[in-house]
């Protein structure tokens, strides 16, 4: 499973962080010791915005984590077209709390809408809240791990 880092936004444009992403999934499929048809896409915030861009249409990609994504600032609607053609498996993580500076939980049940729309059974699952912002729920490993693993 291949997990996005946070780039820092002041120093790290959208699209170099995608292209990032991107040259490291195509790294993944030639090492011999990784099976290129087990090869999956874990992202946090940011990293599920990149997670989207580098899954859709992508047939290298048998499963798909997103926790608590961002649609970024600018182009929200090219955001939304890759949500639509990701085929992989889906599962979604959000906190129920997790709406101090966006409202992720409704973010994260749009974009579950967006993929049942296209026949992509994504899961959803929205944890309990965390403590008092359930946006840093995803800065540790915790019980909704679990879950991960399941997947």
């Amino acid at each position: 499973m291949l997990a996005f880092p946070l780039y820092d936004e002041q120093t790290r444009p959208m699209k170099d962080a995608v292209e990032d992403a991107r040259a490291a999934m195509t790294f993944l499929r030639t090492p011999r010791d990784v099976d290129p048809e087990r090869l999956g896409i874990l992202g946090f915030l940011r990293g599920g915005h990149i997670a989207f861009y580098n899954g859709a249409n992508n047939p290298n990609v048998k499963a798909m984590v997103i926790m608590a994504c961002a649609a970024g600032r600018s182009d929200r609607g090219g955001f939304f077209d890759k949500v639509r053609q990701t085929k992989a498996p889906t599962l979604l993580l959000v906190a129920e709390n997790d709406n101090e500076w966006t409202d992720h939980v409704a973010l994260i049940k749009k974009i579950r809408q967006m993929l049942h729309g296209e026949g992509n059974n994504a899961k959803l699952i929205v944890n309990p809240p965390y403590k008092r912002d359930g946006h840093r729920m995803f800065f540790e490993i915790g019980d909704y791990w679990q879950d991960v693993v399941s997947f």
